[in-house]
């Protein structure tokens, strides 16, 4: 699908940058740019999902204190 897109020219700058580093077009560098911010933002998003499934599941005291005791066996 064709969009058109105005774009600022710092930023437009800065996308024919990466395109000519890429060897890519500047069509191609912006979707390829757009795919990797979509990604991170689905990744942030299962990251915090999971984490919020697992937060508070610790029930046996103060964890630090718990991993503290763990890692003093190691110097032993």
């Amino acid at each position: 699908m064709r969009t058109v897109v105005d774009i600022p020219k710092e930023e437009r700058a800065w996308l024919d940058k990466k395109a000519k580093e890429k060897g890519v077009s500047m069509a191609e560098a912006l979707r390829q740019t757009l795919r990797a911010d979509r990604l991170a933002e689905q990744k942030q998003a299962e990251f915090k999902r999971l984490s919020d499934k697992v937060f508070g599941s610790w029930t046996q005291g103060d964890g630090l204190a718990y991993q503290r005791k763990l890692r003093a066996e190691w110097d032993r």
